[in-house]
């Protein structure tokens, strides 16, 4: 998985040396993300990664039959509890809901199993039998301590008449008032029946993956997994290759339905933090495109903090656009703040949200951001800081449209420049040598400006 909010606060570090600048504000630079996930059941990766953000729910290849087993990690992060999940139905729905077909009737689930339950943790899996939407049995196994070697495991059942629907439920702590200590977690393998109907993919073997895009310096409810690609790179933009697509769908098994984008991070499953900003009077402009459900209305806003609290807000409601159209917040504060957030978001979240509401947003820039304006000819550069990892030996390879001098820096994670060079780069493809050994093994923000272009990207000393 990606390590996105590192990034993400990298680049926030580099931007505090142009403290105006909104971080990729045409949205043309973009990282893949590669997600490994569960085919056939449901996990709890996308309520890890929005409140404490990594999942906690992964493939493991050490397996106690076939190739690959389920591993689900409790995960303790100040104020926040995740335990690892894995079921028929999504996280937070009762016990039973949901489950799979089955017309037979089981006495015993049975399967193979590991963990390491730290403290008094107790890790649990449970087995609801229904007919008709009704309750027949629920069977619970319990975990504890440490099991180093997979242990086969037998679960009687209760269920007294044949069932029509089964659901399994595997949790790595008990909610509530049980325990809950980091680390703790359960390995689960070979899940099965006693009778010939046996458990979809009990052994956890079908996995797909997925590739995602995100924008580098902005977040999302996307955040790591990529599973609800609320957050997309869109080709209809008004300048460069990319504009921002925001799209609102309904996330958590149907518990809430979002659509934004932050240049942010998540804290308690919340935006939270932001980028340098010190002015009292300023407009945020940009061009959009919406496509909204029924009454639906997108927002764009800028938070505005002082020492952590929030002083202002100034936003702007949108209404459905078939082209695109340029938009402006004036900024009038009262309060000097130190940080500004922007947020967007494709549904109005104050109002009722609408699944399939589209914003595109692009060439997102405060006015008093200098490159603003500065040249009437659009300039784009595809460019790379290449091999990344490196020992510090590199190669700048850049195809700018508008040929020129164009200045090559980079920050560290304190936002410090470590390096800088200035680069004459002609029409077409250059490719320049990039001497960065010595410097000390980490990740660093590479940032070209020129021509009225900016552009970051991460790259990687080892």
């Amino acid at each position: 998985m990606r390590r996105y909010l590192f990034t993400l606060l990298l680049c926030c570090a580099s931007l505090g040396l142009w403290a105006q600048a909104v971080p990729n504000p045409s949205f043309e630079l973009w990282e893949s993300d590669t997600t490994i996930s569960l085919r056939s059941w449901y996990d709890s990766n996308l309520w890890s990664t929005a409140s404490v953000g990594r999942p906690n729910v992964s493939r493991s290849a050490t397996a106690a039959a076939g190739l690959y087993a389920v591993r689900m990690e409790t995960i303790v992060q100040g104020a926040d509890s995740i335990l690892g999940y894995v079921g028929n139905s999504p996280i937070g729905s009762p016990l039973g809901a949901g489950g799979f077909a089955y017309a037979q009737q089981p006495d015993t689930l049975h399967g193979w199993v590991k963990h390491n339950l730290l403290g008094n943790d107790s890790a649990v899996i449970a087995v609801v039998c229904k007919a008709g939407g009704l309750v027949l049995s629920t069977d619970m196994h319990f975990f504890t301590g440490l099991a180093s070697n997979y242990t086969y495991f037998e679960l009687p059942l209760t269920v007294a008449a044949t069932p029509d629907s089964i659901s399994i439920v595997a949790i790595s702590a008990l909610p509530g008032g049980g325990s809950m200590t980091d680390g703790s977690w359960l390995m689960l393998d070979g899940l099965g029946f006693n009778t010939s109907g046996q458990v979809p993919d009990g052994g956890f073997e079908q996995w797909f993956t997925t590739i995602g895009m995100e924008a580098i310096g902005w977040t999302s409810p996307d955040i790591f997994g990529d599973t609800a690609q609320v957050v997309t790179r869109s080709t209809d933009a008004i300048t460069g290759q990319y504009a921002l697509s925001v799209q609102t769908k309904v996330l958590f098994g149907g518990q809430d339905t979002l659509g934004y984008a932050t240049t942010g991070i998540f804290a308690s499953g919340n935006q939270a933090g932001g980028q340098p900003y010190n002015l009292t009077t300023d407009t945020l402009c940009g061009w959009y495109k919406y496509s909204g459900i029924s009454a639906d209305s997108a927002i764009i806003g800028a938070v505005f903090f002082q020492g952590g609290v929030l002083t202002d807000v100034a936003a702007i409601y949108l209404e459905s656009k078939s082209f695109y159209d340029y938009f402006e917040i004036p900024i009038q504060l009262g309060t000097v703040p130190d940080t500004v957030r922007i947020d967007i978001w494709s549904s109005n979240p104050g109002g009722l949200p609408q699944p399939g509401s589209v914003l595109l947003v692009d060439s997102l820039r405060f006015k008093s951001d200098p490159l603003v304006g500065l040249s009437s000819t659009p300039t784009s550069i595809l460019w790379q800081l290449f091999p990344s990892p490196s020992n510090g030996q590199m190669s700048l390879q850049a195809a700018p449209t508008v040929p020129g001098r164009y200045n090559l820096e980079i920050m560290n994670v304190a936002g410090q420049r470590v390096y800088q060079q200035v680069c004459e780069l002609n029409a077409g493809l250059n490719r320049l040598p990039i001497d960065l050994y010595g410097l000390p093994v980490g990740v660093y923000v590479a940032r070209l400006q020129g021509e009225g272009y900016l552009g970051a990207m991460r790259i990687v000393v080892e």
